[in-house]
C-alpha cells in the first residue's frame, strides 16, 4: 500500500479560522487507485452468483408466462359448465331446506309428531349449515377447494339418501344435521373469483346468487 501523510496546519490569529487539511498522497497509490476501474483483467465470479452471458440469468430477465390452467384462462365453454355446477350447488342449499315444507301435514301423521317438531327439521338444517361454513372453509384452505367441495357433497348426498329411507323422528333429524353440514355454498363464490374479471364477475355473481335467492321458493311449489 501507498504512503499516506496527513498533515493540519494552523496559522495563529486573533479571529479562530478553521485549520487547513493538506493531503498528500504517494504516486503509486494514486497509480493504482486510478487504473483499477478500467482494468480489463476479467474477475473470478463467486459460484453463486450469476453472469450477465449465463442462461439463467436470461432466463431470470425474461417475463413469466401465464399458466394454461389459470382459472380466468379457461375456454369459455369450460367457465360455462363450471359456473352451472357452482350454481347448482348453491341452489342445491337451500332447495333442501325447503323442499318439504307442504308435507308437514303428512310427515307429523307418519312420525306421530306435532307440526311444531316437524318445524324443527328445517331449523336444524339451516343451523348446520351456518356452522359449515366454518368447518369446510377452514378446510379448504388448507387441503384445497376441489377435494373439500367433493367430500361435503358426498356428506350430503349420503346424509340425504339417509333421510329418504329413514322411518323415525331421531333419524330423520340426525340426516337433517349431517344434510345441512354437508352443504357448503361460500366455496362456489371462490370459483366465481378466479374464472372471470372484474368486469364480468358481477354478471356471474349475480347468477350465482339469485340461485341462492330462489331456491327456496321454487322447491316448494316443485316438491309440494
Amino acid at each position: 500500500m501507498g504512503l499516506l501523510q496527513v498533515t493540519i496546519v494552523g496559522r495563529p490569529s486573533r479571529r479562530r479560522r478553521p485549520p487547513c487539511l493538506s493531503v498528500h498522497v504517494h504516486p503509486s497509490t494514486m497509480e493504482q487507485e486510478i487504473t483499477a476501474p478500467f482494468s480489463t483483467t476479467p474477475s473470478k465470479a463467486s459460484p453463486g452468483r450469476k453472469t450477465a452471458s449465463s442462461p439463467e440469468a436470461d432466463s431470470d430477465d425474461s417475463v413469466d408466462k401465464p399458466s394454461p390452467l389459470l382459472p380466468i384462462l379457461w375456454a369459455p365453454s369450460i367457465k360455462y359448465l363450471v359456473l352451472f355446477q357452482v350454481v347448482a350447488h348453491a341452489g342445491l342449499a337451500t332447495w333442501c331446506a325447503s323442499a318439504f315444507i307442504p308435507a308437514f301435514q303428512e310427515m307429523s301423521l307418519f312420525f306421530h309428531r306435532p307440526i311444531n317438531d316437524i318445524t324443527y327439521l328445517v331449523g336444524a338444517y339451516s343451523l348446520m349449515m351456518g356452522f359449515g361454513v366454518f368447518l369446510w372453509n377452514s378446510l379448504a384452505d388448507r387441503f384445497g377447494r376441489r377435494p373439500i367441495l367433493v367430500l361435503s357433497l358426498s356428506v350430503c348426498l349420503i346424509a340425504t339418501c339417509g333421510a329418504a329411507v329413514s322411518k323415525s323422528y331421531p333419524g330423520i333429524m340426525i340426516a337433517r344435521i349431517f344434510q345441512g353440514l354437508g352443504v357448503c355454498t361460500p366455496l362456489g363464490a371462490a370459483y366465481v373469483k378466479e374464472m372471470y374479471s372484474p368486469k364480468n364477475r358481477g354478471t356471474a355473481l349475480g347468477i350465482w346468487t339469485l340461485s341462492i335467492t330462489c331456491g327456496p321458493f321454487i322447491a316448494p311449489f316443485i316438491c309440494g
